[in-house]
């Protein structure tokens, strides 16, 4: 009841800075539905995949526009703007707006007409993973988690009249809803424990976080984080749902989800040390089995789509690293993140576009010489997967250079050096596959993909192709300039 009271009579500090990500998605949200009222026809699926892409431009500009050093609270310290949540909102509006570009062509390609709801569905799912990137409060937190994990539900399922889709969706809907209960129960158990919901009050009651109860309360929250991570030993999800799920949606969730759930992992086990002291040597052993395990079992796949859903858990396990060593590895890990964005999402978009030209899932072999009949969509995939193995000029390689440069000087140096020899084992099947891609002999073989003669490419008109350019983009931007972006996660206005 002093909950309820404070939340109603108190009047909350309401700050335009924290509102605004999630209220100009909300606003484009409402606007995809409503284009969805009349009959769809094609340019109508147009205006709607426009209007939204447009909206999450003019989002990402804002927030680069403004200094990332100012932290405030707003809505009686429920909600925070800082460092964090400016970046998280920047990173998934990218992953969105990535998302919906290339979903049309994929929408198109199973005759599915709804795109409005497909453009909402992202965004609903967006201000869900940023409400819980913002979250000062256990309750906030978990109304985020549930209304992005509600909405990639829905976004497995899309496809309905295909049987992958129909598993890919349950499957995630069972076990994404027992990671949720575990959390929830765990957040139960640390109110119990402390008294409050407010993460700001649990770090203040040091002594009441030694109790079993409190410990409890901590090990179920990891659990739940640890799952929307896909980090060992809850990724077993993983290449099942992103096999199954549209391509697109597959690409969105395996970046934006992480994103979510590494920032609220940080605001739990680094914002409140004395429960980060407590499960150090816990998350030390998921990093270091993510980092083994998902590039060793990624590297034994045939399967482009299992390849890259496995390679993200040895990706969670390197991310892990910066929560465990603390404050100084804010700007690395937020750096690290936008690599692997432009990078995942460029590898999982232009295997979309090989699906469509195949129209079948698509192995490692079958990618042998498509840069003979597609060389810009080769160069890109190429591209995204050199970055992914840390091969320079890609953004890639800085991004792991500094999270590893970062925390080898810690007394966590174990992890990055486990890290370089994991990079070393996923360079085997990234770069085994880009070499694949430009790989041309016994090319006649592979159903029509790769011809003998050098053919003309159509010019990239669709918006997957713009898709496709703002990512390679993103990677040599990131790889040869990334001062600038450095800067702003530093502090100052891009």
């Amino acid at each position: 009841m002093n909950l309820l009271a404070e939340l109603v009579f108190v009047r909350p500090d309401l700050s335009l800075s924290a509102l605004l990500p999630l209220a100009v998605m909300g606003l484009l949200m409402v606007g995809a539905l409503l284009l969805e009222l009349k009959p769809s026809t094609d340019s109508r699926r147009s205006v709607s995949m426009l209007f939204a892409s447009l909206g999450l431009f003019g989002l990402i500009a804002y927030l680069l526009h403004q200094p990332n050093s100012l932290a405030t609270h707003s809505f009686n310290a429920m909600l925070a703007s800082d460092q964090f949540s400016r970046a998280a909102g920047v990173l998934i509006a990218t992953c969105a707006l990535l998302a919906i570009l290339a979903g049309q062509e994929e929408l198109e390609r199973y005759g599915n007409r709804h795109s409005g709801e497909f453009v909402a569905l992202i965004l609903g799912a967006s201000i869900g993973m940023v409400l819980m990137s913002s979250a000062l409060n256990a309750i906030v937190l978990f109304l985020g988690l549930e209304l992005f994990s509600i909405a990639l539900y829905l976004l497995c399922i899309f496809f309905p009249e295909r049987e992958a889709s129909q598993e890919s969706g349950i499957k995630y809907f069972l076990l994404s809803s027992a990671a949720s209960a575990v959390l929830l129960y765990g957040l139960a158990l640390l109110y119990g424990a402390t008294g409050t919901t407010w993460l700001s009050e649990m770090a203040a009651q040091p002594e009441r976080l030694t109790s079993p109860l409190a410990m409890a309360g901590a090990v179920m929250v990891l659990g739940g984080l640890l799952f929307k991570l896909a980090a060992v030993p809850f990724q077993f999800w993983a290449p099942d749902v992103y096999q199954g799920a549209p391509t697109t949606v597959t690409a969105f969730m395996s970046v934006a989800t992480k994103v979510a759930a590494v920032i609220a992992l940080w605001r739990f086990f680094v914002d409140v040390p004395e429960l980060g002291s407590r499960i150090t040597f816990v998350l030390m052993a998921c990093s270091l089995l993510s980092m083994l395990l998902g590039n060793l079992l990624a590297l034994a796949q045939k399967n482009v789509k299992r390849m890259l859903a496995l390679s993200g858990v040895g990706n969670a396990g390197y991310i892990l690293i910066a929560p465990l060593i603390g404050m100084e590895m804010e700007v690395p890990l937020l750096f690290f993140l936008a690599a692997y964005l432009f990078a995942n999402m460029g590898a999982f978009l232009a295997l979309a576009k090989v699906e469509e030209i195949l129209n079948r899932d698509v192995t490692r072999a079958d990618l042998r010489g498509l840069s003979r009949s597609h060389p810009a969509l080769a160069s890109v995939f190429g591209l995204s997967l050199l970055s992914l193995a840390g091969i320079p000029p890609a953004g890639g390689f800085l991004a792991k250079f500094y999270l590893f440069g970062s925390a080898i000087a810690t007394p966590f140096a174990v992890l990055p050096a486990i890290g370089i020899v994991c990079s070393l084992i996923g360079a085997a099947y990234y770069l085994g596959t880009a070499v694949t891609l430009f790989d041309a002999k016994e090319a006649t073989e592979f159903d029509g993909l790769v011809v003998t003669e050098p053919v003309e490419e159509e010019p990239p008109t669709s918006m997957t192709s713009v898709a496709l350019a703002i990512c390679a983009a993103g990677i040599l931007v990131l790889g040869l300039m990334p001062g600038q972006l450095m800067s702003w996660l530093a502090g100052t206005a891009f």
